[in-house]
């Protein structure tokens, strides 16, 4: 069975040298299968880097539908607040808040302050910036004079 066989291998291999000893390359043949063979490599490149950037691109979309997500949740809050700030429940509590109105018997203080309140000196500071002096507070803040 095994003699059986090695022959076999040995015609066919005796075959296949025959048949590859009857192949003739030509240099025309030679560079058109080079060509192929460079067509096929960088198409095959080509097909990589575009495989890379789909990937690239199915990630960015995931984070722009997050963001689309927290947008839309934003926008819902929003809308609530919005709805809030129209309603009359709001508008009240803006009134007693800003205008000192009140409710029948409720009590209302009025608080007086001073119109030049000072600020308390610093240990460095020898002059003291007035509240109300806005030009000086940005000069303090900005120019550190």
């Amino acid at each position: 069975m095994q003699k059986q066989l090695k022959l076999n291998l040995l015609r066919i291999q005796a075959l296949f040298r025959k048949h590859v000893a009857k192949l003739k390359f030509s240099a025309s043949d030679l560079f058109v299968k080079m060509a192929l063979l460079f067509v096929i490599l960088v198409l095959g490149y080509n097909i990589y880097i575009s495989y890379n950037k789909g990937v690239k691109n199915l990630a960015r979309i995931a984070g722009e539908e997050e963001k689309l997500k927290s947008l839309i949740t934003e926008n819902q809050r929003l809308d609530e607040l919005e709805k809030y700030y129209a309603s009359a429940e709001f508008g009240l509590a803006y009134a007693r808040d800003s205008w000192s109105l009140g409710e029948a018997g409720s009590t209302l203080f009025f608080v007086n302050r001073e119109p030049q309140q000072q600020v308390e000196n610093l240990k460095d500071e020898l002059n003291p910036i007035p509240v109300n002096d806005h030009q000086l507070w940005w000069k303090k803040l900005i120019l550190g004079i």
